[in-house]
């Protein structure tokens, strides 16, 4: 045990001729050293995973302590296939060209000096067999925008047809893409969310992440939900989107690119490993209670044996929305 002396304060003695100071030994708790690691992974991006030291959490440090001496690989559990990451920068692991198959199930393995050796194991999700269509402009605007202000309004529908014979887990986010012009094309350079809004009660509102409630519309920018409602059955989700055009073309900060860009909304729902769907929701509630001075903490949860984070698959299905011209 590590002995920290604690000041409790300076002490006005009674007789007024002295002042005295209370110096205590308190045994405070040495917290062993835990690796956090975190990779969410999907079918076409590069395996890559982020590695830190969980005292910083523990401990509030305002900066992160990355680990950047740790020994990661990635392996396919019914293989021999084992695959080394090498150190980019900031905590980060990487190896090119390699990215997930499907129907793979991986373990995810990290050891450091002076650190116990963690690993978890997850897959990518079957790939989301669905289908949009959306009407423009939405039936209904907001009363904070006049309709000149909008650069794209929408009512839109998602059909999914639903996995059959085991639990599904569901994540979905509107992503505003901002992109300017270059020489062989154009380039993403601000990819950011936005709120959307779905009907009080809905399937889609099972777990949403709330900015607002209004005459049963939740402004939500995250929702995350299961098939319990509907097993196996295909399933419409309704939502409406509103995008202002000051969110899609204010380019701050970078010089001959107003007038000169593009701007790329899209609804992504993402067919998440059960994981996944415990690690948001735990993070969500977190978001929620913490600082208000009433609830206990919420643990957000982990498969990390032996440690803290979160290695977990996704699948997407996109659905663009395009302004009329």
């Amino acid at each position: 045990m590590d002995v920290k002396r604690c000041i409790l304060g300076v002490l006005i003695c009674n007789i007024g001729i002295a002042a005295c100071e209370l110096t205590l030994e308190v045994d405070l708790p040495q917290e062993d050293p835990v690796l956090v690691a975190n990779s969410l992974f999907t079918l076409d991006e590069e395996w890559s995973v982020h590695v830190t030291d969980a005292r910083s959490l523990v401990e509030g440090r305002e900066s992160i302590s990355y680990i950047s001496d740790a020994r990661v690989s990635i392996e396919l559990v019914d293989g021999a296939d084992r695959f080394e990451l090498m150190h980019s920068e900031g905590g980060y692991y990487s190896i090119p060209d390699l990215k997930p198959a499907m129907g793979e199930t991986y373990m995810l393995r990290v050891s450091a000096d002076g650190y116990e050796s963690v690993w978890a194991m997850d897959m990518v999700p079957a790939q989301i067999d669905a289908r949009h269509t959306y009407v423009m402009p939405a039936t209904t605007e907001p009363e904070w925008f006049d309709s000149s202000e909008l650069y794209l309004s929408a009512d839109v529908t998602i059909t999914l047809n639903d996995p059959i014979e085991f639990a599904n887990y569901y994540r979905m986010v509107a992503l505003i893409e901002q992109a300017r012009d270059v020489d062989d094309g154009i380039e993403i350079f601000n990819t950011r969310e936005w709120e959307y809004t779905v009907r009080e009660g809905s399937v889609i509102a099972e777990r949403a992440d709330p900015l607002e409630i209004s005459d049963g519309q939740l402004y939500v920018t995250e929702a995350l939900f299961t098939d319990k409602s509907f097993d196996g059955e295909p399933v419409d989700l309704t939502l409406r989107v509103h995008v202002p055009k000051w969110v899609c073309f204010s380019f701050e900060n970078l010089e001959d690119t107003e007038g000169d860009g593009s701007c790329f909304v899209s609804l992504h729902l993402m067919h998440i490993s059960e994981a996944y769907y415990d690690y948001a929701t735990t993070y969500q509630l977190q978001r929620w209670y913490s600082g208000d001075g009433i609830s206990d903490p919420v643990q957000v949860a982990t498969n990390v044996e032996n440690g803290l984070g979160v290695f977990a698959g996704y699948n997407t299905y996109v659905a663009e929305l395009k302004p009329e011209e």
